[in-house]
């Protein structure tokens, strides 16, 4: 990740179906492919071999120790839930949202920091974010990266500007994404973007990370959480009543290594088409 001169980065946009797929660590999942074996029949012979096939259904029907994603298209408000408090799932939303700026251009997705934790813990914390491109809004007027409560209001009232005018299309692939991350559901309370992010719709091209210390915090539209304790996590649909939650060894990211990731990351620009709506003042001829 952070090796900025290699093929790998910036290497994912809406047209890939794993836009906005991120990893979470490593952990079993079902074999993708459903292996078909024999029934065997009634036989007085014991036959090692007619057993075969049943044998390596059952050992291959699971994957073992395999990477584990989270799909953020999919699944466009998801609460991060840290056992025994926040501080878990901080860490985890820290490797999630590394893996997002290396994955994608700054200007194919937006990063959106909403929280009014104060400056020092929000330099702690979140420090890394203030010097990636993908903070800065697409006309680098706004910095989406609060600390204070007035600084939470001014980027929200930014967000509800573009929401709106997304919501008023049927169009549902807007160029950019934005990963709206909220380390307090509270700060939506009496806020219009609630709206927007608490009832996601394509065509708003949003996804809102919710970090809580507890499910009861949650909004009740946040159905979807990723329960974890700093080391492993598990994922939570709590609309499915038969999942089966699978414990997953999480992947794990140094400050020091976020530090360098941004610094490296911070200089890096693309050539970007202006988005313009003006009437040309000529038309050339050929």
């Amino acid at each position: 990740a952070e090796d900025t001169g290699t093929s790998g980065l910036w290497n994912r946009n809406r047209t890939h179906p794993d836009f906005l797929y991120v990893r979470l660590g490593l952990g079993d999942v079902p074999f993708q492919v459903d292996i078909q074996a024999p029934t065997r029949g009634f036989s007085l012979n014991a036959d090692r071999m007619m057993e075969r096939p049943q044998l390596l259904r059952e050992e291959y029907h699971t994957l073992r120790n395999v990477p584990v994603g989270l799909d953020l298209m999919k699944h466009p408000l998801v609460g991060i839930v840290g056992r025994g408090g926040l501080a878990p799932a901080v860490r985890l939303t820290q490797v999630l949202l590394a893996q997002i700026a290396c994955q994608n251009c700054y200007t194919d997705v937006k990063i959106v920091l909403l929280n009014r934790a104060g400056a020092g813990e929000t330099e702690e914390h979140w420090g890394f974010l203030r010097r990636l491109p993908h903070c800065w809004s697409e006309d680098h007027s706004v910095r989406y990266y609060s600390a204070l409560p007035s600084e939470a209001e001014d980027i929200s009232y930014e967000m509800t500007k573009v929401l709106r005018m997304r919501a008023s299309s049927e169009h549902a692939g807007h160029t950019p994404h934005y990963v709206v991350v909220l380390t307090d559901a509270g700060i939506l309370e009496n806020s219009l973007l609630s709206s927007y992010l608490l009832n996601p719709r394509p065509q708003y091209a949003v996804t809102t990370l919710i970090l809580s210390d507890s499910y009861s915090r949650l909004p009740n539209n946040c159905s979807y959480a990723v329960e974890t304790d700093g080391t492993g996590c598990s994922i939570n649909d709590m609309m499915d009543a038969n999942q089966k939650r699978e414990s997953i060894v999480q992947d794990r990211i140094s400050r020091e290594l976020l530090d360098r990731l941004a610094g490296r990351l911070a200089n890096l620009r693309v050539e970007e088409k202006e988005n313009t709506k003006d009437i040309p003042t000529s038309v050339e001829f050929l």
